[in-house]
């Protein structure tokens, strides 16, 4: 094993790991550079080295190189990450990281479990990664093994985020006004760097932060940007998507049905746009025992059947179709309960006024964030969930659903039929939303096998390992001039 500080030294190569573990290759040729590498392995504990300009050997993680290795990371680091053709000699290793910096970009914390599975994975993977955002209004992810720049919406913190928490109206206003502050942060900060990936994950204002990733663009960084919501609608809508889309190496949906749609809409982009899945957690399934205490815990008996809304409530999700609905179901299925359970992010009069005037008992009203620990609780409870979206791009909610073997029915909207497979892990509601109710929690045994394969579907599908190696390949693509598809 090669120690730290000591020189190898052979015909001809010359090998030097300083006192930091970093390592720098120079003057050898192809035939020797595995052998190196498989030496630095040692040191480095199996993070594997990358082949650089045919002559060099560099470890993944540049901050820690030597000087003599950093003078030439920049133009190393713009090389395709993998084996290489040296005239006959092939060299190189089959499971090279890449070393380039990782910025995700969520200003608004809008997707903080979705930017902590991903970004976990890439620190496991060696990949240096960082979040840009800013302080959660509700819920801290942590633990968390990357860096995270809270860059954005500063005055959450303290006094003000406790006075804003429950006033989303003037927390959106204050937002909006100092938004620009947090993109010129970004990049001030982002400039002094080597050039990497720049994920956008979420585009508050599409036209500002098009002007940031033109201006990072420019320093030669690579743009990234996976689009959450719904297809643009409007002319002012998409114009300012499409003067982001077009600062972008790569454009990602959630769905495939989506991106194909989106290249028709935006034509001139269609060889950037690609479909990656959402990532999912996949916690431990409850015991029955467990799923009888949460039910209790809710006040629902043996015999009854729980309907479950859940998440943050708001216009586009459609919780007035369900309360509409529930005459008509209680009236075929008396035994039916519905808990609705998330924070209000809307004028909650008109929801209030339709609960009041179902029987007492009929709603249960958990109005509030639900913290991440709880969430399994009513998941456990609920014999179906109902997510009745006027429209979205794709649901955590159904995916959260189905990780917790829980059956859903959901409206044809966006990328839900592609996550209950038109049906078979999920049921698809028509124009009769009551009728799609009744006959959803018609046969108890349907419920749970529609629930096991929904578990299933996620396992196989939306495993953050599975999603995270997709999306490095979707960089590395993007970084070396390649077309935004998954290979």
């Amino acid at each position: 094993m090669i120690r730290k500080g000591e020189i190898v030294a052979s015909c001809c190569s010359r090998t030097m790991i300083s006192r930091s573990g970093s390592a720098c290759v120079r003057d050898t040729d192809a035939g020797y550079l595995k052998a190196i590498a498989e030496a630095l392995d040692n040191v480095r504990e199996g993070r594997y080295a990358a082949v650089i300009d045919h002559n060099r050997l560099e470890l993944p993680h540049r901050k820690r190189l030597s000087r003599e290795g950093a003078e030439a990371s920049a133009q190393g680091f713009r090389f395709v990450v993998g084996r290489y053709d040296y005239g006959k000699h092939k060299f190189g290793l089959s499971h090279l990281r890449p070393c380039y910096q990782i910025c995700i970009y969520d200003p608004g914390h809008f997707t903080p479990y979705y930017n902590a599975g991903l970004c976990k994975q890439f620190a496991a993977k060696g990949v240096g990664c960082t979040l840009i955002t800013s302080p959660p209004t509700f819920e801290a992810v942590g633990p968390v093994p990357y860096e995270v720049s809270n860059l954005f919406f500063r005055f959450l913190q303290g006094p003000a985020g406790s006075l804003l928490r429950h006033r989303p109206r003037l927390r959106q206003i204050l937002k909006a006004v100092s938004y620009p502050c947090g993109v010129w942060r970004t990049y001030r900060t982002l400039r002094r760097l080597e050039p990497g990936v720049f994920h956008i994950h979420f585009a508050v204002i599409p036209a500002l932060d098009a002007l940031l990733a033109r201006a990072l663009r420019r320093r030669g960084w690579h743009v990234v940007y996976t689009f959450q919501r719904p297809h643009p609608q409007g002319a002012w809508s998409r114009w300012e998507h499409g003067q982001l889309m077009s600062t972008c190496d790569a454009i990602v949906m959630h769905d495939a049905i989506l991106a194909e749609q989106l290249r028709h809409m935006f034509p001139k982009y269609a060889e950037r746009i690609a479909s990656l899945t959402h990532g999912m957690d996949l916690p431990e399934l409850p015991s029955e025992d467990q799923r009888a205490s949460a039910r209790a815990a809710l006040g629902v008996s043996q015999h009854e059947l729980l309907l479950l809304f859940f998440g943050m409530i708001k216009p586009y999700k459609g919780l007035e179709a369900v309360l509409d609905a529930m005459p008509a179901v209680l009236s075929r299925v008396p035994h039916v309960r519905l808990c609705i359970a998330g924070e209000p992010l809307m004028d909650m009069r008109g929801i209030m006024e339709k609960v009041a005037a179902l029987p007492p008992q009929t709603v249960i009203l958990r109005l509030g964030f639900v913290p991440q620990a709880e969430v399994g609780r009513y998941f456990a409870a609920a014999d179906l969930v109902v997510a009745c979206y006027k429209e979205v791009a794709a649901s955590s909610v159904v995916l959260q659903a189905q990780t917790h073997a829980r059956p859903t029915l959901a409206t044809p909207v966006g990328a839900l039929p592609t996550l209950l497979e038109q049906g078979r892990c999920g049921f698809l509601a028509g124009d009769d939303l009551a009728e799609a109710i009744v006959d959803a929690l018609a046969d108890a045994n349907r419920l749970a096998e529609i629930g096991r394969r929904g578990r299933e579907r996620v396992e196989k599908l939306h495993a953050w390992e599975k999603v995270a190696a997709e999306t490095l390949q979707l960089y590395q693509g993007s970084s070396n001039g390649r077309s935004a598809s998954i290979t």
